[in-house]
């Protein structure tokens, strides 16, 4: 069996997961996309942001990489 994907899973990772199943929170809304939405809003500069799923299907959405 070849994998097509070997999650490695760090920090604080496993934590906020955890955090995700426990509350419920596995959809397109919760604390985790708003404070996702909040930082891409700040890191672009724009008063306000969206998350969307698939964006990499779409050609013409904005691409934005996350500051570590």
């Amino acid at each position: 069996m070849i994998p097509l994907c070997v999650p490695e899973i760090r920090g604080n990772e496993w934590k906020y997961i955890k955090d995700c199943l426990d509350t419920g929170w596995i959809s397109s809304v919760g604390s985790y996309v708003d404070r996702f939405e909040r930082m891409v809003a700040e890191y672009t500069r724009s008063p306000e942001s969206i998350a969307r799923l698939n964006q990499f299907l779409d050609k013409t959405a904005p691409r934005v990489r996350m500051p570590e």
